[in-house]
């Protein structure tokens, strides 16, 4: 009896559950014609892919970030629907390290629509998460003036975490920090930020540090065999020709230089150091010249560092003055046949400015005063006086600044009538 009533039970509960999976296909069914009748399709781009994994995996090589959403529905229900209302999963839950290419889920927050995404799976790489520590090291990039030492930096962690995949874990060998000194000649304290490199000296991208900053002190000391000297360009200004000047600034480089030697001596050493004399004659233009800095010869341990030159470079111009040439005879240039010109004055003064060397050799051989007369019919006329110097100068006036002319017709007089008769 007790029998019977088990395979009763086994029987009703089995023609249940048929009845529900056939009740949840013909459900199912009707919902899909649902759907599909009257439906119209819309694409969404740009949807980005939720990667789900197990713990203690990274995701190294993801070239599929984001994937385009085509979903099918109602109209009414394609008009509501924004890009957050879709979601793309992509589950490698229980997928351990190596490549797998997975099937891509949507997922629509609104139950009356289809879709499907494109591509419509991904390949993706995990590689497992490895976390150690690695020493902080240190690069100096630029080294201090050569009158400065530097003493080793001091970090406030000796020890930094790096994570990230495992091959590129293993591939850094220290956090290295990088310091310019080539200015610095006080103690440097300050936060710097550290790099995870290869044994190559090659950044490494895809691995994370903790702390990424870290504090850093580093002494500067000042040595005791060598110090910076400023220099200053020995000229002989006596032997500048005559009529010339240097004129803008006296440029030389280095303006200084590094001198090697014992404490002794650099004690003994001058503020400034000299150069060979530079001298000037026959110099009427610009010029550069090497010469070497010169030590004191009594300080025989004293060497400068480098090849001991120093190059100058000077802009020598001729003194600007002004001349004053008077009686130039004032020429008329242009004047139409068969008149006659009287110029008033006939002769006029020219003030020349120029430089002292030529304008020593000006005379009035060199200049001329033009007036142009051309296609100008009889009449009184002011114009302009134009000097022209054969030199080269830097101006000329004419004074007085116009000149008046006087252009007539020849008369024919009495005598000129009676021969003219027959």
């Amino acid at each position: 009896m007790l029998r019977s009533n088990k395979g009763s039970r086994r029987t009703t509960l089995t023609r249940n559950a048929i009845w529900f999976l056939a009740s949840l296909l013909l459900s199912s069914f009707v919902w899909i014609i649902a759907i599909t009748e009257d439906a119209q399709e819309r694409r969404f781009a740009a949807i980005p892919v939720q990667f789900e994994f197990d713990e203690g995996l990274i995701i190294t090589d993801q070239p599929t970030r984001n994937v385009r959403v085509n979903v099918r529905a109602p109209q009414d229900v394609l008009g509501l629907l924004t890009n957050e209302d879709i979601v793309v999963q992509a589950n490698l839950n229980s997928l351990g390290p190596g490549t797998h290419t997975i099937e891509l889920e949507p997922i629509i927050s609104r139950r009356l629509a289809l879709a499907d995404t494109q591509p419509r799976q991904v390949t993706v790489t995990l590689e497992e998460l490895l976390s150690q520590q690695v020493n902080v090291s240190y690069e100096i990039t630029d080294p201090p003036p050569l009158d400065f030492d530097n003493s080793d930096p001091i970090f406030s962690e000796s020890q930094v975490m790096i994570t990230g995949p495992r091959s590129a874990v293993q591939e850094v060998v220290a956090a290295v920090a990088e310091f310019d000194l080539s200015d610095q000649q006080e103690t440097l304290e300050q936060v710097v930020r550290l790099s995870p490199i290869d044994v190559d000296g090659n950044v490494i991208d895809d691995v994370t540090l903790n702390p990424q900053n870290v504090t850093a002190t580093i002494e500067m000391r000042r040595r005791d065999n060598v110090t910076r000297i400023a220099v200053s360009p020995d000229i002989d200004f006596s032997t500048l020709e005559e009529g010339y000047v240097i004129s803008g600034p006296i440029l030389y480089d280095p303006p200084s230089v590094f001198v090697y030697g014992t404490p002794e001596d650099l004690e003994n050493l001058p503020s400034t150091l000299d150069t060979d004399l530079i001298d000037l004659t026959g110099r009427t233009n610009d010029f550069e010249i090497k010469v070497p800095v010169l030590l004191p010869d009594a300080l025989t341990s004293l060497r400068v560092d480098g090849d001991q030159i120093v190059n100058v470079s000077l802009v020598i111009d001729a003194q600007t003055t002004n001349r004053q040439l008077d009686d130039v005879l004032v020429i008329a240039n242009g004047l139409g046949a068969g008149l006659d010109i009287q110029i008033s004055p006939e002769e006029a003064s020219v003030v020349i400015t120029g430089a002292v060397p030529i304008l020593d050799d000006l005379s009035t051989d060199d200049i001329s005063i033009t007036i142009d007369v051309s296609n100008l019919d009889p009449g009184v006329y002011d114009l302009d006086a134009i000097a022209i110097v054969s030199a080269d100068v830097q101006s000329a006036d004419v004074l007085p600044p116009t000149i008046q002319v006087t252009i007539t017709e020849p008369e024919v007089g009495a005598e000129a009538i009676e021969t003219a008769m027959p």
